[in-house]
């Protein structure tokens, strides 16, 4: 690899390593203000929630539903005899 393709990798590295700890940050930020807007509105968007989580449906945990049998493809014919093939 040239000089180039290390100084590229490097720098990408270099600014990756920059970027993802402020954008953990400010996820955790915006989780913690989102719950204490949650809390001050009461239960009114709590319900509201409730409501889009049961639309969703139910996930499931865990096993899942057992899937039917595959049934298995039906034998191949039997070989014909080459004394059969070749006319004797």
């Amino acid at each position: 690899m040239s000089g180039r393709a290390f100084v590229l990798i490097f720098l990408f590295w270099a600014l990756l390593t920059l970027i993802t700890p402020t954008l953990v940050s400010w996820s955790s930020a915006a989780r913690s203000n989102l719950e204490s807007k949650a809390n001050l509105e009461g239960s009114e968007q709590r319900a509201r929630r409730m409501i889009a989580y049961a639309e969703m449906g139910p996930r499931r945990r865990g096993k899942t539903a057992a899937k039917p049998p595959v049934q298995a493809p039906a034998p191949s014919p039997a070989p014909i005899p080459y004394s059969k093939l070749i006319g004797n």
